[in-house]
């Protein structure tokens, strides 16, 4: 079975990934590293998702005096496998960067929507920690650091009495690129909780879930210009364009025959104060079509659409699009 790691570094896109989650596995898993580290077994709290992992870490410093000391030596453990010559089972720099990457995407990911819950979040800087997997298995690791994570384990913070730990999330999508992203429903979900992502953005519940009830203002008030085209992808052509009122400012036809437009809100921006601007263009590839905005003085759709590759109108109609 994979590992969180693996499916989020997987190089092959899968629709629908699951994650291994097994709650015995690590239950047994920290009881073996603790029994190594010398230490008497502790209460193991093994929570469903990162929010209710935060206020369990919260309670048992409140409990157990200073930081979690024990991760602290597990951080010094691993952080000596780290820097010590990996052996050829281990992977290359390029890996562990990929990993941490991830790491921070997800990490990033779970305090936006903390905020947004109204709770504190500050992710765990010490181990045990999904993202070092591809070390775990090393002989200075404690014994059963690896199979707690291969268990299921996501974060962990281990203190001399108590061990609070989060579950894995149940589900993972991912498009072909490898980005989280699910049309139907949370591209990371969890028993309580969910995160979703379109190709790779982080975008409210409502515009994949009820896309049909999103309004025009809730478009105008997203202040994040890739989220706003989150909302034109999703939404379509054909309901995005109705919902801005769209009007024509300047029009033309390709060399292959397909009409290029310049449009305009009829409605000025809360945010900008002036009205959007959209260049409609087809992609030649897969035939679909995009809004792109553009700034609001060009009026003809030749310069328009030549800004969008960052060239002059003179520069831009090419013989062929590929």
């Amino acid at each position: 079975m994979s590992t969180l790691l693996d499916l989020l570094l997987a190089e092959e896109g899968r629709e629908l990934l699951r994650p291994r989650r097994s709650r015995e596995e690590v239950h047994l898993a920290v009881g073996q590293m603790y029994e190594q580290l010398q230490r008497k077994r502790p209460t193991i709290i093994l929570c469903d998702t990162p929010w209710e992992w935060s206020r369990a870490v919260e309670g048992a410093r409140e409990t157990q005096k200073g930081r979690a000391g024990l991760s602290q030596e597990i951080w010094r453990r691993v952080q000596e496998m780290r820097h010590a010559d990996p052996p050829e089972a281990v992977p290359a720099a390029a890996h562990f960067e990929r990993a941490r990457a991830c790491r921070e995407q997800l990490d990033g990911a779970v305090e936006k929507e903390s905020q947004k819950r109204g709770q504190a979040w500050q992710a765990p800087d010490q181990h045990p920690h999904w993202y070092d997997a591809v070390w775990l298995e090393r002989e200075k690791a404690p014994a059963g650091l690896d199979q707690a994570v291969k268990g299921g384990l996501l974060y962990g913070a281990a203190y001399e009495e108590t061990f609070v730990g989060c579950m894995v999330p149940q589900e993972v999508r991912r498009n072909a690129a490898g980005q989280w992203h699910a049309e139907e429903g949370p591209a990371l979900r969890w028993e309580g909780g969910a995160l979703y992502y379109w190709h790779g953005v982080p975008v409210p519940e409502q515009l994949i879930e009820n896309p049909e009830t999103v309004t025009r203002a809730e478009v105008m008030q997203e202040r994040n210009a890739e989220v706003r085209r989150c909302y034109q992808e999703r939404l379509g052509a054909e309901r995005f364009s109705e919902l801005f009122d769209l009007q024509e400012v300047d029009a033309d036809t390709d060399l292959q025959g397909r009409r290029q437009q310049l449009l305009r809100t009829a409605h000025g921006d809360d945010i900008a104060g002036e009205p959007l601007q959209f260049a409609r263009v087809t992609c030649p590839t897969t035939q679909r079509i995009y809004y792109l905005c553009v700034p609001p003085h060009l009026e003809n759709v030749w310069a328009a659409v030549a800004w969008t590759f960052g060239k002059e109108a003179a520069a831009y109609r090419p013989e062929k699009e590929t």
